[in-house]
């Protein structure tokens, strides 16, 4: 790693036939250890965001793990997988359809549709929803809190020193990226229609568990 790197993160969440991604990029802000300990980074962000998205998923539902790679400019690393094993989701009741997800809004300073993003956190349940409203609070509460587990900088502390991770956002052409400055928790349901019980089955994904 060196600082000004870009690197691509996965969260895999598991629900029968469905698996559910959220990528989210982080840059380099700051990096003093002379070879970086990308393991070590991949099992941090499962250690911060495991328990935060159980919180908001199906107990019928299971975080896999997170995926790390390098990227740039017509450039995909090898991805590197955490390894702690999977977090079963705590929500009871009976999941929602597939399709509905939690969605949370991210913001550059840079203006215009290349400076936001959306991440659309899949399987909630039904105790997370308020029949003819939405969402419940402890839902929200919980959604938003997984929003600040993927805002705040991962900071990785080894034997050479500590490197800092800060959140970006991405574009691909021409390749560039900015530093997120916000996110907003939206009060609402909204749909990922390929993650429904009638969309394409996702098979291969994370740690050798069949999507299918």
């Amino acid at each position: 790693m060196a600082v000004g790197n870009v690197y691509e993160t996965v969260a895999f969440v598991q629900f029968g036939e469905q698996q559910g991604l959220n990528v989210r990029h982080w840059r380099v802000t700051d990096q003093v250890s002379p070879t970086f300990p990308i393991q070590t980074a991949v099992n941090a962000l499962h250690t911060r965001l495991g328990p935060l998205y159980a919180g908001v998923i199906s107990t019928q539902a299971q975080f896999l793990g997170i995926t790390i790679r390098p990227v740039g400019a017509g450039f995909f690393g090898q991805p590197l997988e955490s390894n702690l094993g999977p977090v079963t989701g705590s929500i009871s009741g009976d999941p929602l359809p597939r399709q509905v997800a939690g969605l949370i809004r991210w913001r550059t300073n840079l203006p215009g549709r290349s400076g936001r993003g959306r991440s659309y956190i899949p399987f909630p349940a039904e105790t997370g929803n308020s029949t003819g409203i939405g969402p419940t609070l402890g839902y929200l509460n919980g959604l938003d809190e997984l929003a600040d587990g993927w805002f705040q900088p991962l900071v990785i502390i080894s034997a050479g020193g500590t490197d800092v991770l800060t959140p970006t956002l991405v574009r691909r052409l021409p390749f560039g990226d900015n530093l997120i400055t916000s996110f907003a928790i939206v009060p609402g349901w909204a749909t990922q229609r390929r993650r429904s019980t009638f969309g394409r089955p996702n098979t291969g994904g994370f740690g050798g568990v069949p999507g299918a």
